[in-house]
């Protein structure tokens, strides 16, 4: 479970900042930025440009670690025995180890290069760039690390010249590091390591730069460590963590509407593909009934004889025409429907004619009736109903006709 929050604060890319103190005081910054991608060492940037600290601050990118070199006037070099473990009072009579920093660089099982330098000198330059709001995680004095390049060292001899000091590499094994003040021209001189150039002072800046990256940010080492550089860690592995946390959740938010979506989208369809399965049951259900009211309908048609061709139109204009003055019809009604032989089904009888009305005189009304009897087709015509009302002074009367089929 420790391994992601690890992997997460390991430092895989860092600006080296380069601080030379010169003998007249002044102090020489420069910087480098390199980043680890796929396993590669790239060289992203190199500064070299001297206008000042806050100047380069400026161009130096945000929320990457710092790494620091000092050399320089301060630091004191001495090649002694690996054995040597009480240097400090050989080489300052009575001084008190706790007032300096000593880092080594081993050159070989019996010998290596001492760096030398009071912990108030590095004080400064923390105050320094700690007023140019850049603060460290890594301070390193001397040339300590300077082994960490020799795998990346294209050729076997070389003699590399930084402002205030010169290695000196036989074979691809450090020979000898001398402190002296290199001449201004030779600033500008490049070596080739590990398929870039670096200028002299940046050698070492990249040593120590290899030897930051692919460390978590909460490790202890270095030899130089203060409250401030334990809190500029602290501070970068909090940033990493929170950072990542930031996009962690981002992601699972963005992972977790995605699904939502697909989730939603999936039932969505579906549900629009069953409700369209329903409209196109309940249709045909719909058109069912309709079709079944429709049968049911002519069926009813048929059963009444309805779509067969009748005289009913010549029988009732011929009735109309015999009716004498006397005569009032009221009815005349073809087709009657006769009772119903069951629930919901009637029956007409295609081959009767119901007349109705009021006669004055009985005898008009037997005209009425034979006149009817000698229409072509009629074969029966009787009446069926005849009574007498005094309020109306006439009889009203029934006539049922039989006519051909």
């Amino acid at each position: 479970m420790r391994i992601l929050p690890e992997n997460i604060i390991t430092i895989k890319e860092a600006v080296g900042l380069d601080v030379h103190l010169l003998p007249d005081d002044r102090w020489l910054f420069t910087a480098l930025h390199v980043k680890l991608v796929k396993g590669k060492l790239i060289k992203v940037k190199e500064y070299l440009d001297h206008k000042g600290l806050e100047h380069l601050q400026k161009q130096l990118p945000k929320n990457v670690p710092v790494v620091v070199t000092v050399n320089g006037k301060g630091i004191l070099v001495r090649e002694t025995d690996v054995a040597d473990v009480n240097l400090i009072n050989q080489l300052f009579p009575g001084g008190n180890p706790n007032d300096f920093y000593v880092q080594s660089l081993k050159i070989n099982e019996a010998r290596q290069y001492s760096f030398i330098c009071r912990k108030s000198l590095i004080g400064q330059v923390l105050d320094r760039l700690k007023a140019a709001q850049i603060i460290p995680v890594y301070i390193s004095a001397g040339a300590e690390s300077f082994h960490n390049i020799l795998p990346f060292v294209t050729e076997p001899d070389l003699e590399l010249k930084a402002p205030s000091y010169t290695v000196k590499i036989v074979n691809k094994e450090i020979s000898s590091v001398v402190y002296l003040i290199n001449p201004e021209n030779q600033k500008t001189l490049s070596w080739d390591i590990g398929g870039y150039a670096y200028q002299g002072g940046h050698v070492n800046l990249l040593a120590t730069l290899l030897d930051v990256l692919l460390k978590p940010a909460n490790w202890q080492e270095g030899s130089i460590l203060t409250p401030a550089i334990e809190k500029a860690r602290e501070e970068y592995k909090y940033n990493r963590l929170f950072n990542f946390s930031k996009w962690a959740i981002l992601s699972v938010t963005l992972v977790l509407l995605l699904i939502n979506f697909f989730v939603f989208n999936y039932y969505f369809n579906k549900n629009k593909e069953l409700l369209q399965q329903t409209n196109m049951s309940s249709g045909r259900t719909q058109a069912g009934l309709e079709t079944a009211r429709s049968d049911s309908s002519y069926a009813f048609f048929t059963g009444a004889g309805w779509n067969k061709n009748t005289r009913h139109g010549y029988y009732a204009d011929r009735i109309a025409a015999l009716a004498p003055p006397s005569l009032k019809l009221t009815l005349l009604q073809t087709a009657p429907m006769q009772e119903s032989v069951g629930s919901g089904d009637f029956v007409f009888a295609n081959n009767k004619i119901v007349v109705s009305g009021t006669s004055a005189d009985p005898t008009d009304l037997e005209v009425f009736s034979r006149s009817i009897k000698n229409i072509p087709g009629a074969e029966t015509v009787s009446l069926t109903s005849y009574l007498y009302k005094k309020e109306l002074d006439a009889a009203v009367f029934t006539i049922e006709i039989t006519v051909a089929r």
